[in-house]
């Protein structure tokens, strides 16, 4: 089987489904399956070693957080993180930001 080498425009084009339909998307609709499940084995391994490689906080965001985490009577709140990410991804990505320690309730879209 021959792949064709996909632009980034085009790669992202195929972001927002999960990694198994951008995988899915890369490789060909009719790829076999036994490639789709390696090639999607291969892309999460390579995610996990590499999700804080392009990933960082804009700025003012670490101390907007600290100060969302005191509510205005002294006491402290629980946040909360969104993610359609897998949740080792999301805890790896949360402390590798240094944001772990504001307490945070992850969850999974």
């Amino acid at each position: 089987m021959i792949f064709l080498k996909l632009s980034g425009e085009v790669i992202a084009g195929y972001v927002g489904d999960g990694a198994a339909m951008l995988v899915r998307r890369s490789l060909g609709e009719h790829s076999d399956e036994k490639i789709l499940k390696e090639a999607g084995e291969y892309f999460l391994n390579y995610y996990m070693a590499h999700k804080l490689d392009h990933t960082k906080l804009y700025e003012g965001v670490g101390g907007m957080l600290a100060a969302a985490r005191l509510s205005p009577g002294g006491g402290r709140r629980q946040l909360a993180i969104l993610s359609n990410k897998p949740l080792s991804a999301s805890l790896g990505i949360v402390e590798g930001l240094g944001i772990a320690t504001v307490s945070f309730c992850l969850r999974r879209k």
